[in-house]
């Protein structure tokens, strides 16, 4: 069912040609903070950015729990296609880092843990970029790059594997020491070696090999597992 639901998300989102930043997704993300900034501000949770987001964290994982425990893999579906965001974007600033924050990092833990640890970083990617505040509060910064430890090197390599895998590798394993430093950072400096070492590629080309070798990989998990 995991493989299942991964699939036609990612086949609808690039079928539709639907993108993240569509208008109406735009305004539903809209709607939802101002309203949790309302609840905020009538809690004093809104002067301090840590304690906003820690709510609206709370409060979303409790919608979650509530929307998942009445439809099931129905509502797994309907939040996952509503966070993921498949459609590559070639005016993004910082297309490796995006692409782990909406794609690969969700993607991994749903697999791994299932819908509650995925929704979980989807809130707590959702609360940072609404509050910029929160990028100086150190143990929120430690906890989202924690998540993102583990995808975020896992999609570089996977860049190495889909382009040249030695020079991004050497690089790969030097960086492994480096701890929860910034985890979009060695992703770009790793898409920046693996665009080196295939100069007919682009970054878009990259991660969306790298997404097709994700989805090789999950089948034949989900294969092996049902074979088993």
């Amino acid at each position: 069912m995991t493989f299942i639901i991964i699939f036609v998300i990612l086949l609808s989102q690039h079928y539709f040609k639907f993108a993240i930043n569509a208008p109406w997704r735009t305004s539903a993300l809209s709607y939802i903070w101002s309203g949790w900034q309302k609840l905020a501000t009538a809690l004093s949770l809104d002067k301090n950015p840590g304690s906003n987001a820690l709510g609206f964290i709370v409060l979303a994982m409790l919608v979650v729990v509530i929307l998942h425990h009445l439809l099931g893999f129905v509502a797994a579906f309907v939040l996952l296609w509503f966070s993921l965001d498949a459609y590559p974007g070639s005016d993004r600033p910082n297309e490796a880092g995006y692409r782990l924050r909406h794609l690969f990092a969700i993607w991994f833990w749903f697999v791994v843990l299932g819908i509650y640890p995925a929704m979980l970083y989807v809130a707590i990617v959702l609360a940072i970029e609404q509050l910029p505040g929160l990028k100086s509060v150190t143990w929120y910064v430690q906890i989202l790059s924690l998540l993102e430890w583990i995808p975020a090197r896992l999609l570089g390599l996977s860049l190495g594997l889909v382009s040249s895998l030695m020079p991004v590798f050497v690089q790969w394993l030097k960086d492994l020491r480096l701890g929860l430093t910034s985890q979009e950072r060695l992703l770009n400096n790793w898409a920046e070696l693996a665009l080196k070492a295939d100069a007919d590629a682009s970054l878009q080309g990259l991660l969306a090999r790298a997404g097709l070798l994700w989805l090789v990989i999950l089948a034949l998990l989900s294969i092996g597992a049902y074979v088993v």
